[in-house]
């Protein structure tokens, strides 16, 4: 996602590798999609690190103007990532470390020219050994916040991530694919003041995890079709506690939750004079929920939402290239 802000009319105003707007847009206007899965949160360490495994990333397609059709739900743009699509024909495995995290890759055939499987995996070490890397990024995220400017502090964090993939090829005209990914972050910072006998403890928790199944469909040398099938599902929970050395006096409680899915499938019929007809359908489904409340004493619920939402989508896009016109 870093080398996306090297494109023009794209900025970062929070200086991070996944923050960022598109001609104008806001942050949250950019749909990100990994293997047809809408992702909901993409950075670690508060957007310092792309979320999404670089070892496991075979394709991605920016579209800032001229979107197709069969995406919506955004103004700015689209990320369209996808990982291995083929089946693989030789055992690929690596291990690596940096100043951050370890990460283990496997790529492997299954079944000859029939079943492969892929999978990456990274983990931190922060929460065991803080490097100078690690340092110097901490430094960038909490300064000016009261993480990095207090003493008497204990912090505990880590990130881990990993994909699996199989991709499935029953005969020349039929191939099958199921894909999930995870994405958790994990902070807890303590704060203890010996002079009030208290001690402050924030715990913030962050997941994006996403399932996904497709049929590739070859009807004959023109007709196509692509069905899709995906979960997606993120939640927050942050959590301030405030206590002495026997009990909680309070806990301030703050959740967001997004269960995303859908249902499309999408026919390619192309005629042989560079004339090209994409139409579909689509089916999402979408519930959306937040919660603010304090518990102790007395357990008050200052707000709380709870939405869903449904939608049919039919489309239809017609495409022509003439490349004795447009280079």
């Amino acid at each position: 996602l870093a080398r996306i802000q090297l494109l023009p009319g794209v900025t970062s105003p929070n200086e991070t590798a996944t923050g960022f707007t598109v001609r104008g847009g806001a942050l949250d206007q950019n749909r990100i999609i990994w293997d047809g899965i809408n992702m909901y949160h993409k950075g670690h360490l508060f957007g310092m690190l792309s979320a999404f495994n670089p070892n496991s990333t075979s394709n991605v397609i920016f579209h800032n103007k001229g979107t197709h059709s069969r995406f919506g739900e955004r103004v700015s743009s689209v990320i369209d990532i996808s990982s291995i699509n083929t089946i693989s024909e030789k055992l690929k495995a690596g291990i690596g470390i940096n100043g951050i995290n370890v990460d283990a890759y496997l790529e492997a055939p299954i079944i000859k020219d029939k079943l492969s499987i892929q999978g990456a995996l990274r983990r931190s070490y922060t929460e065991i050994v803080q490097t100078i890397t690690f340092d110097k990024i901490a430094d960038k995220v909490f300064q000016n916040t009261k993480i990095n400017n207090i003493q008497n502090t204990n912090n505990e964090f880590f990130f881990v991530d990993y994909n699996i993939k199989l991709n499935y090829k029953l005969n020349e005209n039929n191939s099958f694919y199921a894909s999930t990914i995870y994405i958790d972050n994990y902070l807890d910072h303590l704060v203890e003041d010996n002079d009030l006998n208290k001690s402050f403890n924030d715990i913030l928790k962050i997941k994006n995890d996403g399932y996904s199944f497709g049929w590739n469909k070859k009807w004959n040398q023109q007709l196509s079709q692509n069905t899709q099938v995906f979960l997606s599902r993120y939640s927050l929970a942050y959590n301030f506690i405030t206590s002495n050395k026997s009990e909680n006096i309070s806990n301030f409680v703050k959740k967001n939750e997004i269960y995303d899915s859908g249902l499309s499938t999408e026919f390619n019929f192309v005629l042989k004079n560079n004339n090209t007809f994409n139409f579909g359908y689509q089916y999402v489904l979408k519930d959306v929920s937040y919660l603010f409340k304090e518990e102790g004493d007395l357990n008050i619920i200052f707000d709380e939402d709870k939405t869903i939402i449904k939608t049919h989508s039919l489309y239809f896009q017609y495409l022509y290239k003439n490349p004795k016109l447009f280079d």
